[in-house]
């Protein structure tokens, strides 16, 4: 098994930074939908 930790680990973070990111606008975007 030869498997590259060191892109896996970068696009975990990448996956997660991009997740944020949305998960961010989308608040900025739509605020009241988290204001119940």
């Amino acid at each position: 098994m030869n498997v590259d930790f060191g892109l896996m680990a970068r696009h975990f973070y990448t996956i997660i930074g991009i997740v944020s990111i949305v998960h961010l606008m989308d608040h900025n975007l739509y605020p009241k939908k988290f204001e119940i």
